[in-house]
């Protein structure tokens, strides 16, 4: 699944694999390529010049359920 987000003339769009920001014509401006199992549902949002990926994705760690929040900095 896709997340997308239009914003100044810009769009950010996430899936399970990147992160790309393309311009009004489409063109690549920047993109960030995920490692496996790194993404899964995901929401973006902007907030005071920052692009923010909340990650909605759930998996199993040593055969138990991890639903705690991980953060990183891309």
């Amino acid at each position: 699944m896709s997340e997308v987000l239009y914003e100044d003339s810009v769009f950010y769009i996430a899936d399970w694999d990147k992160l790309v920001c393309l311009d009004a014509t489409l063109a690549p401006l920047w993109e960030y390529e995920f490692g496996k199992k790194e993404a899964a549902e995901s929401t973006l949002f902007l907030r005071e010049n920052r692009l923010y990926m909340l990650n909605l994705g759930r998996g199993y760690v040593h055969g138990r359920l991890a639903d705690g929040p991980v953060h990183k900095t891309i």
